[in-house]
Protein backbone atom coordinates (compact mmCIF):
# COMPACT_ATOMS: atom_id res chain seq x y z
CA UNK A 1 0.00 0.00 0.00
CA UNK A 2 3.01 2.37 0.76
CA UNK A 3 4.40 1.40 -2.43
CA UNK A 4 1.03 2.49 -4.35
CA UNK A 5 0.65 5.96 -2.26
CA UNK A 6 4.31 7.08 -3.06
CA UNK A 7 3.88 6.36 -7.28
CA UNK A 8 0.39 7.81 -6.65
CA UNK A 9 0.44 10.66 -4.47
CA UNK A 10 4.51 11.52 -5.89
CA UNK A 11 5.29 11.41 -2.32
CA UNK A 12 8.97 12.74 -1.38
CA UNK A 13 8.86 11.31 2.09
CA UNK A 14 7.41 10.05 5.27
CA UNK A 15 7.21 10.67 9.03
CA UNK A 16 5.96 7.14 10.52
CA UNK A 17 4.08 7.28 13.89
CA UNK A 18 5.07 4.18 15.50
CA UNK A 19 4.03 2.10 12.44
CA UNK A 20 7.20 0.29 11.84
CA UNK A 21 5.91 -1.78 8.38
CA UNK A 22 5.27 2.33 6.75
CA UNK A 23 8.41 3.06 4.84
CA UNK A 24 9.77 2.86 1.60
CA UNK A 25 13.40 2.85 0.06
CA UNK A 26 12.61 5.67 -3.02
CA UNK A 27 11.96 8.16 -0.25
CA UNK A 28 13.53 9.82 2.79
CA UNK A 29 11.46 7.84 5.77
CA UNK A 30 11.55 8.79 9.55
CA UNK A 31 10.15 6.66 12.35
CA UNK A 32 9.30 8.57 15.30
CA UNK A 33 9.03 6.75 18.58
CA UNK A 34 9.79 7.24 22.34
CA UNK A 35 10.80 3.32 22.73
CA UNK A 36 13.92 2.45 21.58
CA UNK A 37 14.18 -0.14 23.69
CA UNK A 38 11.76 -2.86 24.91
CA UNK A 39 11.65 -3.66 28.34
CA UNK A 40 10.44 -7.16 28.84
CA UNK A 41 11.97 -8.54 31.81
CA UNK A 42 14.99 -11.27 30.90
CA UNK A 43 13.97 -10.77 27.18
CA UNK A 44 14.82 -7.42 26.69
CA UNK A 45 18.03 -7.69 24.85
CA UNK A 46 15.96 -9.66 22.07
CA UNK A 47 12.82 -7.59 21.89
CA UNK A 48 15.10 -4.99 21.94
CA UNK A 49 17.25 -5.96 19.08
CA UNK A 50 14.69 -7.10 16.87
CA UNK A 51 12.92 -3.77 17.77
CA UNK A 52 15.31 -2.16 16.85
CA UNK A 53 16.25 -3.84 13.59
CA UNK A 54 12.84 -3.03 12.38
CA UNK A 55 13.89 0.85 12.89
CA UNK A 56 17.34 0.49 11.17
CA UNK A 57 15.11 0.29 8.01
CA UNK A 58 14.20 3.50 8.29
CA UNK A 59 16.69 6.25 7.22
CA UNK A 60 15.71 8.35 10.77
CA UNK A 61 14.42 7.84 13.64
CA UNK A 62 13.16 10.67 15.89
CA UNK A 63 12.66 10.66 19.98
CA UNK A 64 10.17 12.86 21.36
CA UNK A 65 12.55 13.89 24.11
CA UNK A 66 15.32 14.96 25.53
CA UNK A 67 18.73 13.56 24.44
CA UNK A 68 20.72 14.33 27.93
CA UNK A 69 19.77 13.96 31.52
CA UNK A 70 17.38 14.55 32.69
CA UNK A 71 15.06 13.18 30.49
CA UNK A 72 11.33 11.65 30.11
CA UNK A 73 12.17 8.31 28.73
CA UNK A 74 15.10 6.68 30.65
CA UNK A 75 16.32 3.53 28.75
CA UNK A 76 13.17 3.53 27.28
CA UNK A 77 14.35 5.87 24.79
CA UNK A 78 18.08 5.86 24.98
CA UNK A 79 20.41 3.59 23.55
CA UNK A 80 24.13 2.64 25.13
CA UNK A 81 25.08 2.77 21.56
CA UNK A 82 23.11 4.04 18.44
CA UNK A 83 22.90 1.43 15.72
CA UNK A 84 21.08 4.11 13.35
CA UNK A 85 20.53 7.70 13.15
CA UNK A 86 19.00 8.74 16.24
CA UNK A 87 17.12 12.70 16.74
CA UNK A 88 16.05 13.74 19.52
CA UNK A 89 13.61 16.30 18.77
CA UNK A 90 12.60 17.67 21.91
CA UNK A 91 9.08 16.60 23.88
CA UNK A 92 5.92 16.67 22.13
CA UNK A 93 2.81 17.91 23.85
CA UNK A 94 -1.04 19.37 23.07
CA UNK A 95 -0.17 22.03 26.06
CA UNK A 96 0.54 25.83 25.70
CA UNK A 97 2.16 27.68 28.08
CA UNK A 98 -0.33 30.92 29.53
CA UNK A 99 0.67 33.33 31.44
CA UNK A 100 -2.24 33.42 34.76
CA UNK A 101 -3.19 36.04 37.02
CA UNK A 102 -3.64 35.16 40.55
CA UNK A 103 -5.48 37.03 42.93
CA UNK A 104 -4.17 36.49 46.81
CA UNK A 105 -7.03 36.69 49.25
Amino acid sequence: MVKKWVKEYNLTGIISDNRLGVFNKKVQSVFITHQLNVLTGNTTWLTSMLHQQAIDKFDECWVPDFEEEPNLTGKLGHLKKEYFKVKYIGPLSRFEKKSVQYNMI
